[in-house]
């Protein structure tokens, strides 16, 4: 395991075009409903006050007009009322942003400099339907940003580079920040580039999120992580850790999460990583599906459960296109060759595994099972230039 990524076990459209070339996936018109299935559960939409910010504002306690725009975000929260919308207007903010009201925070393209702070932008438990649009998040020493405790909030459309920047190797940026810590040789991550932490029902769409340590994590350090939505991000070249991590880190859990049509290369771990960490935790009923998987540095999608008493049961990868991953190897599971997928279990049987109708190609095994993992569900998937489809 790389970069902390089990704690508790030892930008618009046209931007990710450029990035991926031909290589971006579609969303089947039936997937798709899905994603406007989970519009109901979101806030109604902008029903306050305007308030702006400019880099040639003034902060007072009355800023925020048109005429009079408040020079920092932190400013504009402070004078907002819940239901408000922020629009910031191009430039460069050296701060960072806490969001603990119902806000719509906008942009079209200001860069919010976290440098010397813990995060960019910070999603408290008062935040729930709040929601965060076009912005580019850089230098933090720990997460870009980070939803904690919270419900139905939106996360779309931003940039987040070049975060994490305490849990480095000389660290770039001294910090006592916890999730910095590192075990051992291995660097802390930092919370990764964009962390959901205990939050529930959430939107996170058309982000890029690259250069890192890590990409996005889905946990339960805070309270349980379910019912979130993460679908059409970049995840690209976070070179320490994994592209998209869901580890349960206590007995809140993870689950019935869907992680749909992204792009996950170039990092340094799993390209989408389903793990349990100690005794007890659990990550179930999660989906990944319509995704495009290559480049990374340990399997295209894995599985990890490690101790007594978890679940990791009823999780399901069907439909995604996997190319070469795994190239670093695996050594929780001693599978060194380059793979696909890979459900790891130590101790507990998996069963309700669905892996189906993936194609996986490039790679010695297209699919590396634990000869605990129930594998009646693993079906119909095609394999091109794979020495071995399935091992178990």
């Amino acid at each position: 395991m790389r970069a902390g990524r089990l704690r508790g076990a030892a930008a618009g459209i046209a931007g990710v075009i450029a990035l991926l070339g031909a290589t971006v996936a579609v969303a089947p018109a039936a997937w798709a409903k899905e994603g406007k299935h989970q519009e109901q559960h979101q806030r109604d939409h902008h029903a306050g006050a305007d308030l702006t910010v400019s880099t040639q504002g003034h902060d007072s306690a009355t800023c925020g007009s048109e005429d009079h725009a408040c020079r920092t975000i932190g400013q504009a929260v402070k004078n907002a009322s819940p239901g408000d919308e922020i629009s910031v207007r191009k430039g460069t903010y050296a701060e960072s942003v806490t969001i603990d009201k119902k806000l719509e925070l906008t942009s079209d393209g200001a860069v919010i400099d976290a440098f010397g702070h813990i995060n960019g932008i910070a999603l408290t438990k008062d935040a729930s339907w709040s929601e965060v649009r076009g912005f580019k998040i850089i230098n933090a020493i720990g997460e870009g940003l980070v939803s904690t405790a919270n419900t139905g909030v939106e996360i779309s459309w931003n940039t987040i580079e070049n975060n994490n920047q305490g849990g480095t190797v000389p660290p770039k940026q001294a910090t006592t920040y916890p999730l910095c810590t590192p075990q051992g040789p291995i660097p802390g991550d930092c919370g990764e580039g964009l962390h959901l932490d205990g939050t529930v029902k959430a939107r996170v769409e058309h982000n890029v999120v690259r250069d890192n340590v890590g990409g996005m994590l889905i946990s339960d350090d805070a309270a349980s992580s379910h019912d979130n939505w993460i679908a059409h991000n970049l995840v690209k070249d976070n070179k320490l850790d994994c592209g998209i991590t869901m580890p349960s880190h206590s007995t809140h859990t993870v689950h019935d999460n869907v992680i749909a049509y992204n792009t996950s290369t170039g990092n340094g771990a799993a390209g989408v990583l389903i793990a349990a960490s100690g005794p007890g935790d659990n990550d179930y009923n999660n989906t990944i599906k319509g995704n495009r998987i290559w480049g990374n540095g340990e399997g295209g999608v894995m599985m990890h459960a490690h101790a007594p008493g978890q679940t990791m049961d009823g999780n399901k990868v069907i439909d995604n296109w996997i190319g070469t991953n795994n190239s670093m190897g695996d050594m929780d599971s001693g599978d060194m060759q380059t793979t696909g997928i890979i459900v790891f279990s130590a101790v507990v049987p998996v069963n309700g595994t669905v892996i189906h109708d993936n194609t996986i190609v490039n790679n010695h095994f297209g699919i590396w099972l634990s000869k605990i993992v129930n594998s009646s569900q693993v079906d119909d998937n095609a394999f091109h230039n794979v020495v071995v489809p399935v091992q178990q």
